[in-house]
């Protein structure tokens, strides 16, 4: 089994394109069994995108619907198993997030990170320990060390910027909470498989935990 946890859907303003077509054909073609998907970045709203991957999602089972809010959005689809936020490109503030969460519960919530947010929201993961949230693109910062041993309800996907070595050192920490993540079509799901498959540091037991069984056991909990 093999889960993508971080997958955009939508036409960028970087000019890479990820569409349902394209999507659904790098699945087959990496043998991926199910995926995360949100809408990529956007300057007109994501409602509409939001509803086009619910509707996806509803259409084909090996998506798993994720939406994208801005701090002014306020529809939050009864169907969507999580939500993505990022920080930077929609301008969140840590207290924007955190007028948020009374209305996440039920949902996980993934967010883009770096060194100086992950320090910035550890305070707030652990207020909300019943809400599972998932950092993308985990890098062995000493900040993003320091959150994944305090908090128990945060995980790490290893979109483009965990490299193999930070692998093994999240995954002797906790190796339940390293999730694999693409980044499609900011990367691509070979190179991104490659990078754990290879992985050196760490044995095809864990490379295992990472690439599916770890989000299989999530996305079991929150349902």
């Amino acid at each position: 089994m093999i889960i993508d946890f971080h997958t955009h859907l939508g036409f960028a303003v970087t000019k890479a394109d990820s569409n349902e077509t394209s999507i659904l054909s790098s699945l087959k073609d990496n043998n991926i069994t199910k995926v995360v998907v949100f809408p990529t970045k956007t300057i007109e709203g994501y409602e509409v995108m939001n509803n086009q991957v619910i509707k996806f999602a509803e259409q084909n089972p090996e998506i798993i619907p994720f939406i994208r809010l801005t701090p002014e959005s306020n529809c939050i689809p009864k169907k969507a198993v999580g939500v993505k936020i990022h920080p930077l490109a929609d301008e969140w503030s840590i207290n924007d997030f955190k007028d948020l969460m009374p209305r996440l519960k039920g949902l996980i919530v993934l967010f883009h990170s770096d060194k100086h947010l992950i320090r910035e929201f550890k305070p707030l993961i652990k207020e909300f320990p019943d809400i599972k949230f998932v950092a993308a693109h985990g890098s062995r910062t000493k900040a993003h060390l320091e959150a994944y041993k305090e908090c128990p309800n945060l995980y790490y996907d290893t979109s483009i910027k965990m490299s193999p070595y930070s692998m093994k050192v999240f995954t002797s920490i906790d190796e339940k909470r390293v999730l694999f993540g693409s980044d499609h079509p900011f990367s691509t799901q070979k190179i991104e498989l490659m990078r754990v498959k290879l992985n050196p540091y760490i044995n095809d037991r864990v490379k295992n935990l990472i690439l599916g069984l770890n989000a299989q056991e999530l996305l079991n909990k929150k349902q």
